[in-house]
């Protein structure tokens, strides 16, 4: 027998609300939550990965009009081998924009900066495995740490020196 979620919030009690409310209320178990979401919800299953010999970047198919305040945050993403075998590279978001292109340009992504690499084998710095990455089938990717930095999303390019008074 399945639960099937919760019904539309009108027709949930109000003493069930308000022990969510409360519940969600303190920041450690929001954090809790956030975490547990960040671990079980897939965002995507495509990103562009770009090697070289000297490093890597990954564009994230999240738009940067829509996105740009995660441009910070961090990010996993679970790989298979061609074995079957499984592979997770976790980065941190550069807070830039940049071209999500997998075969042509589509529209402007979320590019982070891929660290660690983790496999049946432990953990390693990703630099050891870039020759490795092209081979790889991306699975998914999700949001492992949500740093929202509204920042980001400011374009200053061009505007002229202001000083508040």
């Amino acid at each position: 027998m399945g639960f099937g979620g919760l019904p539309p919030r009108e027709k949930i009690p109000d003493r069930i609300l308000e022990k969510i409310a409360q519940f969600y209320g303190t920041a450690a178990a929001r954090d809790a939550l956030r975490e547990r979401v960040g671990a079980g919800v897939p965002l995507g299953g495509v990103a562009h990965v770009v090697s070289s010999p000297t490093g890597c970047v990954a564009i994230l198919p999240l738009k940067w009009d829509r996105y740009c305040s995660l441009a910070t945050s961090n990010f996993s993403l679970e790989f298979e081998r061609a074995d079957l075998s499984r592979v997770t590279v976790f980065g941190n978001g550069l807070g830039q924009p940049a071209e999500f292109t997998p075969d042509q340009p589509q529209f402007i992504g979320l590019k982070i900066n891929p660290r660690r690499w983790v496999s049946d084998q432990g953990e390693e710095d990703v630099s050891t495995h870039l020759a490795e990455l092209g081979g790889l089938r991306l699975r998914l990717f999700r949001l492992k740490q949500l740093t929202t930095d509204p920042s980001t999303c400011l374009d200053v390019a061009g505007a002229p020196p202001s000083v508040a008074h």
